[in-house]
């Protein structure tokens, strides 16, 4: 069972992530935070969810808090009888060529690529990644069917 000063610092936390995103969200000018009722709406949404919510954003992708409330909203309409989901591009760290696996720990971290694309959100980057090896070793047997000479 948590302390009462254990929950209070959870709380305080809770505020200053979303004061963050907020504070980012107002800088990005991607989303027009003077909307009536914005601000009250994402701290609804903040506060219905389990503290670790906010212990997980990562407030350098404000706007993946908004997608999240919006994606929350539309799975909660009863008139939206479809999957609630939101498609863009995001960038996936392809592994190397030699790569085995996608923890190698001896080697040096890759050198990554800026990329126009935002990260994924939601923690799906280690599936992205495995779908990228996998790909890449598909592509690579394919590669070397082509080049085989027939006997």
């Amino acid at each position: 069972m948590m302390s009462e000063a254990a929950m209070e610092r959870r709380e305080r936390m809770k505020v200053e992530v979303f004061e963050e995103v907020i504070l980012r969200l107002r800088q990005s000018d991607i989303i027009d935070t003077d909307l009536p009722g914005f601000v009250d709406d994402l701290w609804a949404h903040f506060n219905r969810l389990p503290a670790r919510y906010a212990l997980d954003v990562n407030v350098e992708r404000a706007e993946d808090v908004v997608m999240h409330q919006r994606l929350l909203l539309s799975a909660l309409d009863p008139h939206n009888r479809r999957p609630a989901i939101q498609v863009r591009l995001v960038q996936v760290q392809q592994p190397p060529p030699d790569s085995d696996s996608l923890t190698n720990e001896t080697s040096s971290p890759p050198r990554r690529k800026r990329s126009i694309h935002p990260p994924p959100a939601f923690g799906s980057s280690p599936n992205l990644e495995a779908l990228a090896l996998s790909l890449a070793a598909h592509d690579h047997d394919h590669d070397e069917a082509d080049n085989s000479s027939p006997a």
